[in-house]
């Protein structure tokens, strides 16, 4: 008996023991993957200083400036010379990393010729009794008073408006809304604030370019204008292709990059669509005097558009020389 006795203790043991074990063994791999991602921010944070380094003290010689000599859609546009900070020639291949080679990187970028304006939405208020009916608003609202939908004809607003008033007290949480509905009054005077609306209109969101369809009153420039027809192509400074409209468009402000759309470039862009090229980039024959890499532009065809344009090459997301016109 005092056998089984001792090995049933040992088995009734080893449940802790187990426990103990596993729990080790979790946070062993966590402190590993935080380090592994630790690392990995050093990593991608020293490929970035790199890239800016070399972005900074490299410079670029174009090698055409007319779009009439690319009319085969496929050339030569620019030589990127790499040199160190001193001035010096120097092969980036001896300071890459293990995360990318500067080949792999390097891309160019033509920018037609646009406008920039500057929008912001102008906050407004307006005041509204309704009738409570079986005492209910009739209107689905989000916990911040975000209205999100109306099941009524007598309230004039629409999704994304928010109430900030009843019966004269501010209110910002939907429970204090319920506490006033609970007391079965027969009208309420309510608030609405209308901040909520886009600043402008597209006709489709997931095109290259957005044409805009409206510009609401609630709109107001600091710097420009924009008018339906009006095309745009970068907002904030990043292009449309992929951003979410649905979110930027109701953020506080924006800069917009466009084109207007009494232009024949917003004429071609609205008919044939956003010109497209691929870049491609080839080491340069190495000597004593030079190192660096030939980029040119495949698939480009310059009767999509009309006008100059602007030139950049980039490392990564770093800007080498100030670029050049391209007409």
């Amino acid at each position: 008996m005092a056998g089984r006795f001792r090995s049933g203790a040992l088995a009734t043991g080893s449940g802790p023991v187990q426990a103990q074990g596993a729990e080790e063994e979790t946070l062993k791999v966590q402190h590993l993957e935080r380090a592994t991602r630790q690392l990995n921010l050093r990593a991608h944070s020293a490929e970035d200083r790199l890239m800016r380094a070399m972005a900074k003290f490299s410079t670029i010689k174009p090698t055409v400036s007319s779009i009439e000599a690319c009319r085969d859609g496929s050339f030569e546009i620019m030589t990127v010379q790499s040199r160190d900070e001193l001035g010096q020639v120097a092969q980036w291949e001896d300071h890459a990393t293990k995360l990318f080679a500067p080949a792999q990187v390097l891309r160019a970028e033509l920018r037609a010729p646009t406008e920039t304006c500057i929008v912001e939405r102008e906050v407004s208020q307006f005041e509204v009794v309704v009738q409570l009916m079986n005492g209910s608003l009739n209107i689905k609202v989000l916990p911040d008073l975000t209205i999100h939908q109306v099941q009524r004809d007598d309230l004039d607003c629409e999704e994304g408006d928010r109430i900030v008033q009843v019966d004269g007290k501010a209110i910002t949480d939907i429970s204090e809304l319920r506490e006033i509905v609970k007391g079965k009054p027969e009208f309420l005077t309510l608030v609405i604030e209308n901040s909520r609306s886009a600043l402008f209109t597209v006709r489709d969101p997931t095109a290259h370019a957005w044409e805009i369809v409206s510009v609401p009153s609630t709109s107001v420039f600091r710097e420009g204008k924009l008018r339906p027809g009006d095309v745009v192509l970068r907002v904030n400074g990043t292009k449309v292709t992929g951003l979410d409209a649905g979110k930027i468009l109701h953020e506080e402000t924006a800069t917009v990059d466009f084109v207007s759309g009494d232009t024949e470039l917003s004429r071609r862009i609205k008919t044939k669509g956003i010109m497209s090229y691929v870049t491609e980039v080839s080491e340069v024959d190495l000597s004593v005097h030079e190192a660096g890499y030939h980029v040119s532009l495949l698939s480009f065809f310059p009767d999509m558009y009309v006008g100059n344009y602007r030139v950049g090459i980039f490392l990564g997301s770093h800007q080498i020389g100030g670029g050049f016109d391209f007409v």
